[in-house]
């Protein structure tokens, strides 16, 4: 995954306007996208700040930094659209930078070798699908989106984090465990199955217990 108080960095750095209100220095979707991948960031940071903890590493600091970064994201105390809100202080700014190269021995990475592998398992799949003439086609299409999900999240891994593939893979998952049931090509299906890898971390995980989320998923394979 990329470094989140990296990423978090970059984005306050662009939001930074003291001149505007928070509404018009941080133009965002409809939906706020930007600002929920901004959350996200600081979810990452709080759980790598713990690992770095549980390291015995010194954290004082960016702990007591961190509910300003969160307060700066939420607008708080000040509202969107007061003179001023779009500023943000060059402290807060310093001590998000120097997090950055302390984090990044914590940052997951994945070993590009095995991250192949993954996608030709997954141009496998697609294949297969192609040529199974038990299934209905609008099945197949439900299992091709399952596949194009995990692509894109897989895609995005680096840039943006893990939070959308746990649930593309378990979704692909499920789908793969449905077509066992519909096709009349069970074996091909359950060696597909059976051989199903997932990518790697090549550094340590952090030591912390990482929930449901993807490092629980990875692993190295087996084949």
């Amino acid at each position: 995954m990329a470094n989140p108080a990296e990423l978090l960095f970059n984005q306050l750095s662009k939001w930074r306007n003291s001149d505007k209100t928070a509404l018009k220095a941080r133009p965002d979707t409809n939906d706020l996208a930007l600002h929920r991948r901004a959350i996200q960031n600081l979810n990452d940071i709080r759980s790598l700040l713990l690992a770095m903890q549980n390291a015995g590493k010194r954290v004082g600091v960016w702990n007591r930094a961190f509910p300003r970064w969160t307060q700066i994201i939420f607008c708080y105390p000040h509202a969107w659209r007061d003179d001023g809100s779009g500023s943000i202080e060059q402290k807060d700014l310093d001590d998000l930078e120097t997090l950055i190269d302390a984090l990044d021995p914590y940052v997951t990475k994945l070993d590009e070798s095995s991250f192949q592998n993954f996608r030709n398992y997954l141009d496998e799949i697609e294949k297969a699908l192609e040529e199974d003439g038990s299934l209905d086609e609008h099945f197949k299409e439900s299992v091709r989106i399952a596949v194009r999900n995990v692509r894109e999240a897989f895609d995005q891994f680096t840039t943006v984090g893990d939070y959308r593939t746990d649930e593309a893979l378990k979704s692909l998952l499920a789908q793969i465990s449905l077509v066992m049931v519909k096709s009349h090509k069970k074996n091909k299906w359950e060696k597909i199955l059976n051989s199903w890898v997932f990518p790697y971390a090549v550094n340590q995980f952090p030591p912390l217990d990482p929930g449901n989320g993807l490092l629980t998923m990875l692993m190295p394979s087996s084949q």
